[in-house]
């Protein structure tokens, strides 16, 4: 019975540490109100919390988060962590966490990465276009992400605008594919985004060549 009760007592602390939630750090310049407590989502539902606030030292503010075990596979370093309004309650922030691969490495305990926060573009309600996608858009979703930050980089200009409301029209229909059923989204919208999406990646190519900027694979 007495070596029993040890090693039943090293089994019970073995599964605590199986669920045990991922600890680790967000940089960011600015917290624009965030506070302790506030949710850390993706797609749209809570997955973890901001456990704590300090200031950097090399400025700005370090984030620790807690996330989910049953959700780490969403933190990984393909993974963007933008600081954005709480549309549950306006008065808050939430960090939504962004993934461009869905087969990125897995962030460890206590790791610090970069925060982001929406670009020009975030007037498009991107984090709604890119809730509950299936997985047959997990990919194109990725795909989407990385374009939105190259066409961000380019300066200013006429041809660049007109590359953004070309993007802004392509967003609107992914908007409209997401409330598709599935089985229309397989079989006719998907092979139409995604041909749509690797036109404006020639394009975007061509203005970044045209800048002096190499182009990147996107």
């Amino acid at each position: 019975m007495t070596k029993i009760i040890p090693l039943f007592l090293t089994l019970l602390m073995a599964l605590a540490g199986c669920s045990q939630d991922l600890h680790f750090k967000i940089h960011y310049s600015d917290i624009d109100g965030l506070a302790k407590g506030d949710p850390l989502t993706l797609n749209d539902r809570q997955v973890g919390k901001v456990t704590a606030i300090d200031a950097a030292k090399d400025g700005g503010y370090l984030v620790s988060v807690a996330i989910d075990r049953a959700s780490v596979s969403a933190a990984t370093a393909e993974s963007s962590f933008y600081l954005v309004d709480n549309p549950q309650d306006p008065a808050r922030k939430r960090i939504d966490i962004v993934q461009l691969r869905p087969d990125g490495k897995p962030l460890t305990e206590g790791t610090v990465v970069e925060g982001s926060y929406p670009g020009p573009l975030g007037s498009i309600p991107f984090g709604t276009i890119l809730k509950e996608f299936s997985n047959a858009l997990r990919d194109l979703r990725g795909q989407v992400e990385r374009f939105r930050q190259e066409l961000e980089k380019l300066p200013n200009s006429e041809e660049a605008k007109k590359l953004e409301k070309e993007w802004r029209q392509f967003m609107e229909e992914m908007l409209e594919a997401q409330k598709s059923a599935e089985g229309s989204l397989k079989k006719d919208l998907l092979p139409k985004l995604q041909k749509e999406l690797e036109d404006l990646k020639k394009k975007l190519q061509e203005l970044e060549q045209k800048n002096g900027n190499k182009p990147l694979e996107i």
